[in-house]
């Protein structure tokens, strides 16, 4: 059985080769045998979900030139009878259906990935970055990567976003994200509510969100909430030379 996999979409998207290490535990040698054979494929980046135990990282870090980009963290919430929750009427909460997104989500949506992989590894082209959010959020708005975009506003501007899907009962956060200039003001807790709202009517009885470990701030968000982390991932790239 293969050890890794060509990722076809990233590829396409950013325009050079993409491959993912399936294997959360790899001695050197076999990570060795994969990269020598990736790098004949002309494969450029490697993504690699390392088990957070594995006694192996580091040296393979070190001696393939990886980059520690991202603890992934997995949270997840039980909903109970009484997780339904009132929305503070200085700001407004809308679903916004499938309309094409304003110059300001967009921005929210780029600003979603500030502690994402592809803004911390330095290497990562910055345009393919900006590029992957906005895409994200307008795969969203048609049903592609989403079935509902909440936002949240005052005084008739956008103030944040979040992107909701449920499939067998299980509802997943997407994208959250408030803007900068309004950042501290209650707006994210506020989304989370809508969120948890929508999910109980959609009769989702489990709540995923998946987020970077250093985002402190989200990470509190979300443990407010009575989120609790599931399971962490090191997630390493490795730039083939």
């Amino acid at each position: 059985m293969d050890r890794f996999e060509i990722l076809k979409w990233d590829s396409d998207f950013f325009y050079f080769g993409v491959a993912k290490i399936s294997n959360g535990c790899l001695s050197p040698e076999v990570f060795g045998n994969i990269y020598k054979a990736l790098k004949n494929k002309k494969v450029k980046l490697i993504y690699w979900s390392s088990d957070i135990n594995c006694q192996f990282q580091n040296i393979i870090s070190n001696n393939f030139k990886g980059r520690l980009v991202d603890i992934k963290t997995r949270y997840a919430k039980e909903l109970r009878k009484f997780d339904r929750f009132l929305i503070d009427g200085s700001s407004s909460i809308e679903f916004y259906g499938k309309k094409k997104p304003d110059d300001r989500m967009m921005e929210i949506a780029v600003q979603c990935g500030e502690y994402s992989r592809f803004k911390v590894d330095p290497e990562f082209p910055t345009e393919k970055f900006v590029s992957l959010y906005k895409t994200w959020l307008i795969k969203s708005l048609t049903g592609d990567l989403a079935d509902e975009v909440i936002i949240a506003k005052k005084d008739d501007i956008v103030t944040g976003l979040i992107t909701l899907a449920c499939k067998n009962g299980i509802g997943n956060i997407g994208l959250i994200g408030v803007h900068y200039d309004c950042r501290g003001m209650g707006h994210g807790g506020m989304l989370i509510k809508a969120a948890l709202n929508y999910f109980f009517e959609k009769k989702c009885h489990t709540v995923t969100v998946v987020t970077q470990g250093m985002n402190k701030a989200a990470c509190r968000l979300y443990e407010k909430f009575g989120f609790t982390v599931r399971d962490k991932t090191n997630f390493y790239h490795f730039w083939i030379q």
